[in-house]
Parts: structure tokens; C-alpha cells; sequence
């Protein structure tokens, strides 16, 4: 195959994506930012904007056998479009140098773990997918990322617990469940070690 008709399959993938999310979100703006990257400029929070997130993922994988990387950021108060794309570049360049210098193979487990951790993703499980052994992955894991999978797997489902407390009132077990926590007092005891309050005072904080 050449690569013009390399170029052609991708350039028809990434058509199908664009009118996918386009489809799924209807009240955002598309904006292409990069070679195989793009921004959703939505007008507000959008209460089901995970679980829609979750189905074009699912579309995208089923249909090109990938997945992709989701990010959000908030626009704050006063802040222009030009000024929340620099942010959101500045964000996205930080993280990228630290990921970059990471084993390939922690770098696709990583993307995979942002794409699944609303699942019950175990380490048997996702060492499996990758095609190692648990141990030999748990090792790598903490030698590349300095923590160990549990523990990078709960901050990015806090991360998600945190933005839901702070625009839903879904109920915090309902919140917790949701977003990948399926044991509610384990839930309770790691929120207020990583916060240093309770999941309910700290949502009346910053609400």
C-alpha cells in the first residue's frame, strides 16, 4: 500500500470521527488543533457529556480498532477563547514532556486507562490487554510513572469524581459509582487522605 493511500484511510478515519462527535454533540464547535487532535468548544457543563464521550469511544474502537485521549478544561470567568487555547497548550505541553519519556507501552496503557476508568479495570486485566505479565507491568509501571497503578488509576477517577461534584447533584455514591469507584467506604477513606475532607464538605465548598 502507499503511503498517498495511507494518507487517504487516515484522512477518511479522522472524517469519520469529526462527523461523529459532530453528531453526538451537536451544540459544541469542532475545531481542528493538530494532526489527529481536535477541540470541543461546548456553552457550559454538559451533564451527559461523559457517558457521550464513553459512546464515541466505544463507535471509534469498534469501527477503527482505536481509541482516543479525552481532556477538559474550564473556561474561567472573563477568559477569551485565544487565552483558554493557550492554556489548555501550556497544560497538554507540561504533561506531554513528562509522558513522552515514558516506556511506549505504560504510554498506551495510560491512554487506555483515561478511556476506561469509569470500568472496573483491574491490573490482571489491562496487563492482559497490553500482553504482559501483571508483575513484570506493575513493575514498569511504578519505575516509569513513580506510583503504582491503583494509584494512578484512583486520580484519574478522582479527577472525574471532582468536576461531577462540582456541577451534578447526582448523589456522592451515585457520583462515586460512576466514575469507577464501586466500594463507597474505600471511596470515603481515599477521598479525604487525597482532599483532607469528606467528599460532602468539600462539594459544599465549592459549589
Amino acid at each position: 500500500m502507499s503511503d498517498e493511500n495511507k494518507c487517504k484511510i487516515n484522512d477518511l478515519a479522522m472524517k469519520f470521527v469529526y462527523e461523529l462527535v459532530n453528531r453526538s454533540m451537536p451544540e459544541g464547535i469542532l475545531i481542528e488543533t493538530g494532526e489527529k487532535e481536535f477541540s470541543v468548544l461546548l456553552p457550559g457543563y454538559v451533564s451527559d457529556l461523559d457517558d457521550k464521550i464513553s459512546r464515541i469511544n466505544h463507535s471509534v474502537e469498534g469501527f477503527l480498532g482505536v481509541d482516543f485521549f479525552v481532556d477538559g478544561c474550564e473556561r474561567k470567568l472573563n477568559e477569551s477563547l485565544g487565552e483558554l487555547y493557550h492554556r489548555m497548550e501550556e497544560i497538554r505541553e507540561d504533561q506531554d514532556v513528562k509522558e513522552k519519556h515514558w516506556d511506549k507501552m505504560i504510554q498506551k496503557a495510560v491512554q487506555y486507562m483515561r478511556g476506561h476508568y469509569q470500568e472496573s479495570l483491574s491490573l490482571h486485566e489491562i496487563s492482559g490487554i497490553l500482553g504482559l505479565s501483571s508483575s513484570y507491568f506493575s513493575h514498569l509501571f511504578k519505575k516509569e510513572t513513580g506510583v503504582n497503578y491503583v494509584e494512578f488509576l484512583n486520580e484519574i477517577r478522582l479527577e472525574a469524581v471532582l468536576k461531577d461534584l462540582k456541577n451534578t447533584t447526582d448523589k456522592i455514591s451515585v457520583v462515586a459509582e460512576k466514575n469507577g469507584f464501586r466500594n463507597l467506604e474505600y471511596f470515603s477513606r481515599f477521598f479525604k487522605k487525597s482532599m483532607g475532607i469528606s467528599p460532602a464538605k468539600w462539594r459544599q465548598e465549592n459549589t
